[in-house]
């Protein structure tokens, strides 16, 4: 089976690589639910509590389900190793953890520093149940959204096509995928600018590192404090442990519907680190032609 990774070159119309691309959309939304079914049938069977046990063994579960479910396509159906797609043994960059670490902090930031508002601390929230949901908010989309959209669909189609398409497609499905309902035409148009430079960021951060490790970190950490610790919205009232109300009624800053996420400030810093990556690409090969 893998002369038939190799030969999606020859795929001239691309149902084979769509076809592919399908399977690991479904691989991953199956162990998304099947991870969520198990941790939902222990929490009724009285094993684990609804509070920070559920929320850690649904993370948990949910990204081992869709680990396995896609190790067995890629090894058994595919007949390729998980390297082939840069699922590398584990490492980090120095530019991984520095912009793991400088993005969702320039963007909250900029919120609270830049924007009025008002700041709750929500001092009644158990910590446990704060740091289990921020594991998971962070760990679960962190790793399988990587695994299957940096890693398998962007290697695929990298081989169909060629580099460009395989940063650019990705980014386009993944903000797609993010829509949510009630959204008009002006949140729509911020989520698919925000979700298209999200997803170039991570597929250039790919590339800069040749693994999904540094892009697992950037993704897992944003979304660690962004969904699990941080809230920032027009909305009042206590959400997660900081919550800051902004007042201002411009969709540029308030993101629409999805949230801050959509907004300029976020997009404008996700494009900041394309830019470093891009470099960071360009001095890798510079270095390699020497």
């Amino acid at each position: 089976m893998k002369k038939k990774i190799i030969e999606l070159r020859n795929d001239r119309f691309g149902f084979k690589t769509a076809a592919l691309i399908l399977c690991g959309l479904i691989i991953l939304f199956a162990g998304l639910l099947a991870g969520n079914f198990l941790a939902n049938y222990l929490l009724n069977s009285g094993l684990i509590d609804a509070g920070a046990g559920f929320n850690t063994v649904a993370g948990i579960l949910e990204t081992l389900f869709c680990v396995a479910f896609l190790y067995g396509f890629v090894r058994f159906v595919l007949g390729e190793k998980m390297s082939f797609f840069r699922i590398t043994g584990f490492r980090l960059s120095a530019f991984g953890v520095t912009a793991a670490i400088l993005l969702p902090a320039a963007v909250v930031g900029f919120y609270l520093l830049l924007i009025d508002g008002e700041l709750l601390v929500d001092t009644g929230m158990r910590y446990s149940d704060m740091l289990s949901w921020a594991l998971r908010a962070g760990l679960r989309a962190g790793i399988t959204e990587e695994l299957i959209f940096r890693a398998f669909i962007m290697k695929l189609i990298e081989q169909r096509w060629n580099r460009a398409a395989a940063v650019f497609v990705p980014s386009v499905v993944f903000a797609l995928l993010h829509t949510v309902q009630g959204m008009g035409a002006p949140d729509l148009i911020m989520l698919f600018i925000a979700g298209v430079a999200v997803g170039l960021m991570f597929s250039l951060i790919t590339y800069s590192a040749d693994s999904i490790w540094d892009a697992v970190l950037v993704h897992a950490v944003w979304n660690a404090l962004i969904l699990g610790i941080v809230h920032i919205s027009t909305a009042g009232g206590l959400r997660l442990l900081v919550n800051y109300r902004i007042d201002s009624g411009n969709i540029l800053i308030t993101g629409g519907r999805f949230g801050i996420e959509a907004g300029l400030p976020a997009s404008a810093a996700f494009i900041i680190v394309c830019i470093a990556a891009v470099f960071k690409i360009k001095r890798k090969s510079r270095a390699g032609a020497g």
